[in-house]
């Protein structure tokens, strides 16, 4: 895990230096949780502007999470009014 750590690291740090949206990790499983903390213990300076933790699978009865089309929606830049309104939705 280390060489993905140092990717998702790189990758996050250039997101930070070219880009005024948020940076949000979408943690899948413990593995995408083990990978956000191994992040953080290497970067404490790293700011994450928030976290999505998808952790267990949902039956097809049920409504499927609707974090993704939010999390897209607080990260756009300019102010959207989509942007605007997640950022005020619990």
């Amino acid at each position: 895990m280390p060489a993905l750590v140092d990717e998702l690291l790189a990758e996050a740090r250039s997101h930070r230096r070219r880009s005024d949206s948020l940076l949000v990790a979408h943690c899948f499983s413990n593995a995408g949780l083990f990978a956000l903390t191994s992040m953080l213990r290497r970067d404490a300076a790293l700011e994450i502007d928030g976290a999505v933790y998808d952790s267990a699978p949902s039956p097809e009865s049920h409504i499927r999470p609707w974090a993704a089309p939010m999390v897209i929606a607080a990260s756009a830049r300019g102010g959207s009014r989509a942007a605007l309104l997640a950022k005020h939705v619990p």
